[in-house]
């Protein structure tokens, strides 16, 4: 089955069965390939996106693709999207977040309110805030003036 929905690359096509593929396969209307890529699934490393519930609860996956919907409503016409980056709408959405959370961070501290900076903390946390170049420091500075307040 795996093979047949092309998640095993590394198995030449030869070596095995075919019979069921129109029954179990994945269907003629794009290749599985592109619905790899744009779900952002890597299946040579067997991996995916990172933070790709983000691109789905944030809305972006929908704001997206719902323009391509196919008259009378059955499913998405991806043709249009071989250029996609997933990945980038990802971090997109990450760095917009990252500015509401360094917002509220920032006023927290300001405010010398604890419970407002562990909350603004948390949110940092949802959003890789520390994976950034130079926002650790400012997440150092929160945490030691909430420890500092409580």
């Amino acid at each position: 089955m795996v093979a047949l929905i092309k998640m095993a690359p590394e198995l030449s096509p030869s070596s095995y069965d075919h019979q069921d593929e129109a029954k179990y396969g994945l269907g003629t209307k794009r290749p599985v390939e592109l619905f790899y890529k744009l779900f952002g699934m890597d299946v040579r490393r067997k991996s995916m996106v990172p933070e790709l519930c983000k691109f789905v609860k944030s809305g972006i996956m929908h704001k997206t693709f719902s323009p391509a919907l196919r008259a009378g409503g059955m499913g998405i016409d991806y043709s249009g999207f071989e250029d996609f980056d997933v990945a980038a709408a990802i971090e997109e959405e990450l760095n917009r977040m990252r500015a509401i959370a360094e917002t509220h961070i920032r006023g927290a501290m300001e405010k010398k309110r604890p419970n407002n900076i562990r909350a603004a903390l948390d949110e940092a946390k949802r959003c890789r805030m520390e994976a950034v170049p130079g926002k650790k420091e400012l997440l150092d500075e929160a945490r030691k003036l909430m420890n500092e307040l409580s």
